[in-house]
């Protein structure tokens, strides 16, 4: 059993040689920690196209949508407001019903977006 010992001990004697060799640090220690800075992104400006459909008189209720987003329907006056709109060329197009055919009309967002009209014409 002696015999197995010695060649342990012997590896154990080694040991703090073999660290020190490799592994260990003297003298004074410098740790530098450099702060990454965060950077925000810029928000996307968004406009608004704004107008009012037609026929005879103001239509009401009218379904007025944007290819970018959602669209708004018509007060009783027959104005509508789309918000939120980027920057683009996109298409300004109203429901078809049984009594109008729908209009569309193309925008660029900015500079033309700011008031866009729509003239609805019979179905018929």
């Amino acid at each position: 059993m002696n015999r197995l010992w010695l060649p342990l001990i012997v590896l154990l004697a080694a040991a703090p040689a073999a660290c020190k060799d490799s592994n260990t640090v003297t003298g004074p220690l410098t740790v530098t920690v450099t702060q990454t800075p965060t950077v925000t992104p810029t928000p996307l400006a968004t406009f608004t196209v704004s107008g009012v459909v037609t026929a005879d008189a103001p239509i009401s209720g009218m379904l007025v949508s944007c290819s970018c987003r959602e669209g708004a329907l018509t007060t009783s006056n027959g104005s509508y407001t789309i918000q939120g709109v980027p920057p683009g060329t996109w298409d300004i197009t109203t429901a078809s019903t049984e009594r109008y055919r729908p209009a569309h009309v193309q925008v660029t967002v900015p500079p033309d977006a700011a008031h866009v009209d729509l003239h609805l014409r019979p179905a018929s």
